[in-house]
């Protein structure tokens, strides 16, 4: 499977992470998952950090996903970031815009939806270029196929987390 570079998700709910980590890692992404805007921060900014993208949930207890974006880009930290959350209203929307948020998804999406979202960040340059746009869309209908057809990441998510088979 071709890499697809590495992509930091940053969202409290576990099970919610752990269902997007393994999609993400199904469209050949490597994934950087936290629960914490905190550890992801520390990460975000090592040396050795070959993060590429951050993809974050808004509200979160502690560090919430806006204000990661502000001490990543107050650190110089000019990563792209997507914001994901169930509500985006529009101030929420403004206040990012100007801290450089280059993408927004609501939840729930559907992995063709968030492949879509990074695809636009990779052919803008921000982070280099997919070298083969048909495979991503051949691993998308792979993926679908994976979760059994599921309509959005979040109902797969509730699939394991009811079943509690999500070790």
């Amino acid at each position: 499977m071709e890499n697809r570079g590495c992509v930091c998700v940053v969202d409290d709910a576990v099970p919610f992470l752990e269902g997007f980590t393994r999609v993400l890692a199904w469209g050949g992404y490597r994934v950087a998952a936290y629960t914490t805007a905190e550890r992801a921060f520390e990460d975000i900014q090592s040396e050795d950090a070959d993060i590429e993208v951050v993809v974050t949930d808004v509200i979160m207890p502690g560090l919430t996903g806006l204000e990661l974006v502000q001490k990543m880009r107050g650190a110089g930290c000019n990563k792209p970031v997507v914001l994901m959350s169930e509500h985006l209203d529009e101030d929420t929307r403004e206040l990012a815009k100007e801290f450089g948020v280059e993408e927004f998804i609501r939840k729930p999406f559907t992995p063709e939806e968030i492949f879509g979202v990074l695809d636009r960040i990779m052919k803008n340059g921000k982070v280099g270029t997919f070298s083969n746009a048909e495979s991503i869309l051949d691993r998308v209908k792979e993926i679908r196929d994976s979760l059994g057809n599921a309509k959005s990441i979040l109902e797969k998510v509730r699939e394991i987390k009811d079943s509690r088979d999500y070790a």
